[in-house]
C-alpha cells in the first residue's frame, strides 16, 4: 500500500511538472507573440515616420523648386528691366550726343568768320540777308547766290530789307497782306535737303517755303 501511494504521488508530481512545463511553454509562446506584435507595431510606426519624412522632404523639395523658379523668374525680369533701362539710357545719351554735335557744328559754323558756303560739298544754292542783297530803296529786287554756282534769286512782289531784324541781324521781311516772294530757276534733283531760318510774325497759315519743282 505504501508503494502504491508513493507511485501515485510520483505520478501526480510528474503530471504537475508536465502541466507546469506546458504552462511555461504557453507563456513563452504568448511572450513571443506579444514581442512579435510589438516589433511589427514598431516597424509600422517606423514606416509611417519614414513615409511622413519622405513626404515632408518631397514637399520641401517642391517648395524649394517653386521658390527657385520664382527667384529665377524675378531675376530674369529684373535683368530685362535693367537691359531696357540701359537701352533707353544709351538711346537718350546717343540723341543728346547727336544734338550736342549738331549744336557744336552750328556754333562753329556761325562763329567761324573764315567760313564760306563754297566749303559745303554738294551745295546747290545759298542766300543770306547779310550779303549779296540787291535793293531798290528798302525793297529787295534780287539776292545773289553765295554757293559759287551763280544762281541768283529774283523777287516777285518785292520783300523788304530790314537791317536790324531777327537777332539784330539783317533780315528779308515778307508780307502776308501783299504776297511777296523770292525764287530761283534751277532744276533741283532729289534727294535734297532745304535749310532756312525764319520767324513767323503773322497767321500760322502763311507759308515760308511754297515748293521745290525739278
Amino acid at each position: 500500500a505504501s508503494q502504491t501511494i508513493t507511485t501515485g504521488l510520483a505520478s501526480t508530481a510528474a503530471s504537475i511538472a508536465s502541466e507546469s512545463s506546458r504552462a511555461s511553454t504557453a507563456e513563452a509562446a504568448v511572450s513571443r507573440a506579444v514581442a512579435l506584435e510589438t516589433s511589427r507595431a514598431g516597424a509600422a510606426e517606423g514606416s509611417l515616420a519614414t513615409s511622413g519624412a519622405a513626404a515632408t522632404a518631397a514637399t520641401m523639395v517642391s517648395i524649394n523648386a517653386l521658390n527657385f523658379s520664382l527667384s529665377t523668374s524675378l531675376t530674369r525680369e529684373t535683368s530685362r528691366a535693367v537691359v531696357a533701362e540701359a537701352s533707353v539710357a544709351n538711346l537718350v545719351s546717343l540723341e543728346v550726343s547727336r544734338a550736342t554735335v549738331a549744336e557744336v557744328s552750328l556754333s562753329n559754323l556761325l562763329s567761324n568768320a573764315a567760313f564760306s558756303p563754297t566749303q559745303v560739298p554738294g551745295l546747290a544754292t545759298w542766300i543770306t540777308a547779310s550779303v549779296g542783297v540787291v535793293l531798290s530803296g528798302s525793297s529787295v529786287t534780287s539776292v545773289l547766290d553765295q554757293s559759287g554756282n551763280g544762281r541768283t534769286w529774283s523777287a516777285g512782289s518785292a520783300p523788304t530789307y530790314v537791317a536790324n531784324g531777327i537777332g539784330g541781324l539783317p533780315t528779308i521781311q515778307f508780307s502776308g497782306s501783299v504776297p511777296t516772294s523770292l525764287s530761283v530757276s534751277y532744276n533741283f534733283q532729289p534727294p535734297l535737303s532745304v535749310f532756312y531760318i525764319f520767324r513767323q510774325m503773322g497767321p500760322l497759315n502763311r507759308r515760308v517755303l511754297t515748293g521745290i519743282r525739278p
